[in-house]
């Protein structure tokens, strides 16, 4: 899903590096005033450093500068150290979505107002 994301106009993404080493990653989609956050990852060793939050601040400026006025993601119930990433973003629970997840699992939709 996030190979096929690239194909798309509206996909925008960021790299964070450490020295030519892929330490994190991020990607959303802009259409007209919303955004969709596709995913934010940091290799573990990276974690707690401020990378994930560089890396959203990078995907929310992107957002701004394109028009969208809120930005929403869906995260599984059960990753609390995402769910505490996007809530220090300033995101807040939307609404969950029951069994969305393939195995079965819950995710929380939360959205940002820009």
């Amino acid at each position: 899903m996030l190979a096929s994301s690239f194909d798309t106009e509206s996909f925008h993404g960021v790299l964070a590096e450490d020295g030519g080493e892929i330490i994190g990653y991020g990607g959303i989609t802009v259409a007209a005033d919303t955004a969709d956050i596709a995913n934010v990852a940091v290799t573990e060793p990276y974690r707690h450093s401020g990378v994930g939050t560089a890396i959203i601040d990078e995907l929310l400026k992107t957002a701004t500068s394109l028009g969208a006025k809120k930005v929403f993601l869906e995260v599984r119930v059960s990753n609390s150290i995402a769910m505490e990433l996007y809530l220090k973003s300033g995101f807040k629970g939307a609404y969950a979505r029951t069994r969305y997840y393939s195995d079965g699992e819950d995710c929380l939709v939360m959205v940002k107002e820009l």
